[in-house]
């Protein structure tokens, strides 16, 4: 879409025909003075030119090429491309577990095997992209929990930041409780009108000194919603052998206290299934604003003009004009 900053300026297209119009007939004067060698080569060689009919129609052509051009980049035109989405003032925070158990290569990624945090990389990547207009940040969480991406709307970079971390970063062990604990800390540092946390595991918690059941009743005080998935088979035991409820018990249980949902993914497959559901629970509230992602073309234009000026200016020396 082309919009035109001064509009006006379109009517002074016609100015060289009223001017030829109602001025009298004269010698034309350069407007360029050109290098005396270039001068003389153009000087000898002007006699042959004198029968060339195309050529001395140039001249004629440039200035209207170069009077357009000029024209036209007063009137400063600009090309929109998409609406830039306007902030929702969602704050979601994704927690993913990279413990030991991440290395299982017991999933299949387009038809390959992969570990299943290869796997989940991916498929994270995409849900994040589509959160545009969002606050979103990423923790990731072992024995310990780092805080890798604070929050943003930059999705993108926090995309990024996903193939910067490595399985057992922050240890062999899963610590859900504290993961919990640090993604409280950094929600609540902003305000906003939701604050979410997707917490994805292979496993429930077994390490931390913070009770993942304790963490959740924290986070449901403080307004936070906790969605949970358990990725693949459970392939350590701990708070969940506490549980009643069987496989990934735990995960369930923190997700039920905050009023969030927990969902249970074995492949790639459903893993894309439950990020497709997460945006339907959560979906991103950006719309599109009246800003534009704009550029504009008046030094392009502006060339064109130059150019045409000094190739008019060199031909009419070639064909004797001035």
């Amino acid at each position: 879409m082309i919009e035109l900053i001064r509009p006006w300026a379109l009517l002074l297209l016609p100015f060289p025909l009223f001017a030829w119009w109602l001025l009298p007939a004269g010698r034309p004067l350069s407007t360029l003075a050109l290098p005396e060698r270039l001068a003389l080569f153009l000087t000898h060689y002007k006699n042959k030119a004198a029968d060339n009919q195309p050529l001395r129609l140039m001249p004629f052509a440039l200035g209207i090429i170069g009077w357009i051009a000029l024209v036209l980049a007063l009137a400063a035109p600009v090309t929109k491309g998409d609406p830039l989405a306007e902030a929702s003032g969602r704050d979601l925070l994704l927690a993913l577990d990279l413990s030991a158990s991440m290395e299982a290569r017991d999933v299949e990624l387009d038809g390959r095997r992969v570990d299943r945090f290869t796997a989940i990389k991916s498929l994270a990547g995409s849900f994040i992209r589509g959160r545009e207009g969002d606050r979103v940040g990423l923790i990731v969480f072992g024995e310990k929990t780092y805080l890798v991406a604070p929050l943003t709307f930059d999705v993108q970079a926090v995309e990024g930041f996903l193939d910067e971390v490595t399985i057992g970063m922050p240890g062999r062990k899963t610590a859900i409780g504290n993961a919990i604990g640090l993604s409280i800390k950094t929600l609540e540092k902003q305000p906003a009108s939701s604050r979410v946390i997707i917490l994805l595991s292979d496993g429930d918690s077994n390490a931390g000194d913070l009770d993942p059941k304790a963490a959740a009743e924290f986070a449901r005080d403080h307004n936070v919603t906790i969605h949970t998935i358990g990725f693949g088979r459970v392939a350590m035991q701990g708070y969940a052998s506490e549980t009643a409820g069987g496989e990934y018990a735990g995960l369930k249980e923190v997700a039920e206290i905050t009023g969030g949902r927990h969902f249970l993914a074995r492949t790639t497959e459903a893993l894309a299934d439950v990020y497709a559901e997460l945006d339907r629970l959560e979906p991103s509230t950006a719309q599109a604003g009246g800003r534009y992602v704009e550029r504009d073309w008046v030094r392009e234009l502006l060339v064109v003009a130059i150019l045409a000026l000094i190739a008019l200016t060199v031909v009419d020396r070639y064909l004797g004009r001035l």
